[in-house]
């Protein structure tokens, strides 16, 4: 039988939540992220201006979290030397949205995430897209992040400020499942492909990701600091269902 017999579409009622590779292939249950290096004019500039706040950020906290195995025991100290060899973070200490130094970077990181997520994403999916908490994190030569998400959010991003190495390294979910399934080495019908992608990370990139999905950093092999500023966004929509915004005609919450 020829393959024309079979092409007419069979349709899903999810249609955002399918890729059509051919008319008889779909890709579903995907996991989108964004990538992109910010090649604006005023990109540089604006990245220096960042990198010194941030040093005198962390520097202006009496104690700021750790990194790297620090991170894990969720150590929160004053121990410049600790700070220094195992990487430091201000997540634990402030919300950099809520400091006014720091409204230029954060408005444009903003704008620079809707252009990116804006290339597929509908508008209207991304009305009222705003940061709604961020922080900026050094590691010195070995530091690290381990394994993590950012719960209660919908997109979660990171923008280099200053790197070279030391790779993001997300995670599948499903992972267990997977790799379940034990068919020897070779070709396979429904390739799983590879649990976990890394990538590069360069000064001036930014990663846009679901929030649920899991994550972590190499240890940086360079002896430059490595400073990345982390963010979360929201949405009008996510803040009408996370707050529940569900009203009668009279006005009174459900």
């Amino acid at each position: 039988m020829s393959q024309e017999q079979y092409k007419e579409a069979i349709k899903s009622t999810r249609r955002f939540d399918e890729i059509q590779v051919t008319p008889l292939r779909r890709q579903i249950f995907s996991t989108p992220i964004f990538c992109a290096k910010d090649l604006r004019e005023e990109g540089e500039e604006t990245r220096k201006k960042a990198i010194d706040l941030a040093y005198k950020t962390i520097q202006g906290q009496t104690e700021s979290g750790l990194v790297s195995e620090g991170w894990t025991d969720a150590t929160i100290t004053g121990d410049k030397k600790k700070q220094n060899t195992m990487g430091v973070t201000s997540f634990f200490g402030q919300n950099l949205c809520n400091e006014k130094e720091w409204k230029f970077f954060n408005d444009y990181i903003a704008e620079l995430s809707y252009e990116v997520l804006a290339e597929t994403i509908d508008p209207y999916l991304l009305e009222g897209l705003s940061l709604a908490n961020s922080w900026v994190t050094i590691y010195p030569n070995g530091a690290y992040v381990p394994e993590h998400i950012h719960s209660m959010f919908e997109v979660s991003g990171v923008y280099y400020l200053q790197a070279d190495g030391g790779d993001i390294s997300f995670k599948d979910p499903y992972w267990v499942g997977k790799t379940m399934n034990i068919w020897g080495q070779g070709e396979k019908i429904f390739p799983h492909g590879s649990v976990t992608m890394d990538y590069e990370a360069i000064t001036g990139g930014i990663m846009l990701f679901p929030s649920w999905l899991p994550h972590r950093t190499k240890p940086n092999p360079s002896d430059k600091d490595r400073i990345i500023y982390s963010f979360n966004l929201c949405t009008s929509s996510a803040l009408r269902r996370l707050c529940q915004l569900n009203f009668e005609d009279d006005g009174m919450n459900r």
